[in-house]
């Protein structure tokens, strides 16, 4: 366990410290985080440390910096499961008390329902390379099995890897919420412990920013009182679901599908 930020370089799992009050990362070797990409400027962007508190903000780099799929516009706070993108290289935010031994062993993956995929290097020490393969016509359930190839996951389990993945801390979360609908698959969105009630919405101060055009500014408020979670529409113009029905008010439950405009996802309380 670290006591401190740490920002993994999902590429080749190198670990650096954030100690410092200041970290820009760029293309210069002045930067004190090289990122190795022709896509990223000279300085490109700048993580401060302030009373334990992590800020991003981009330095008018050319090509700009992504955080969590969208660009930055702003300085924005990070924690932990956080994902950086300066040109091809991804980094990702591991907060202090998660485990420092976490491994990325891959990324999104397409569907592989048309596909045979074959595993190399099951040496957890070397690098492993996933090749996909055509499946012979006739191919059948009975020779997906023969071959070792499970069925796909349940969303509640793609959830827990995810969280695993990002290294979100559990002790510090009060839910959590995964997009299941094509755009955005499988992006989480932690909810921060220390408080009765959450926003999700497409503005930037909602607890849960979902950045797409059919999602209201402030679309649903979510809360906890004691053990039970209601969710409510904020007068959103394109209206909210839980599972698959209209609602105003509602109680939402582990593996409820909530839908804010056409953003579906998954919800899961601690």
């Amino acid at each position: 366990m670290k006591d401190h930020y740490v920002l993994r370089n999902l590429s080749t799992n190198e670990d650096i410290p954030l100690i410092s009050s200041s970290v820009t990362l760029g293309r210069s070797g002045a930067c004190e985080i090289v990122v190795d990409s022709s896509e990223a400027s000279r300085a490109h962007a700048q993580i401060l440390l302030e009373d334990g508190r992590l800020t991003l903000k981009d330095m008018g780099s050319t090509n700009g910096t992504t955080l969590n799929g969208r660009k930055l516009k702003s300085p924005e706070t990070l924690g932990g499961g956080d994902i950086i993108i300066i040109g091809q290289v991804h980094y990702m935010v591991v907060a202090p008390g998660s485990g420092g031994d976490t491994t990325i062993i891959g990324g999104r993956l397409g569907k592989t329902d048309d596909n045979y995929v074959l595993d190399q290097a099951a040496d957890p020490n070397k690098t492993g390379i996933r090749i996909s393969f055509p499946k012979p016509a006739g191919w059948t359930a009975e020779d997906d099995f023969a071959a070792g190839i499970r069925a796909a996951d349940s969303p509640m389990d793609v959830m827990a890897d995810q969280m695993v993945r990002q290294a979100v801390p559990l002790e510090t979360t009060a839910a959590a919420l995964m997009i299941v609908s094509d755009e955005g698959l499988n992006t989480l969105f932690p909810l921060a412990d220390g408080k009765d009630s959450w926003t999700i919405g497409r503005a930037a101060s909602c607890d849960a920013e979902v950045d797409h055009i059919t999602v209201s500014g402030k679309h649903v408020t979510l809360s906890r009182d004691g053990g039970s979670w209601r969710v409510e529409d904020e007068q959103s113009t394109n209206g909210s679901r839980l599972n698959g029905k209209p609602i105003s008010t509602a109680t939402i439950r582990n593996g409820d599908i909530l839908s804010v405009g056409t953003v579906e996802m998954l919800f899961k309380g601690f």
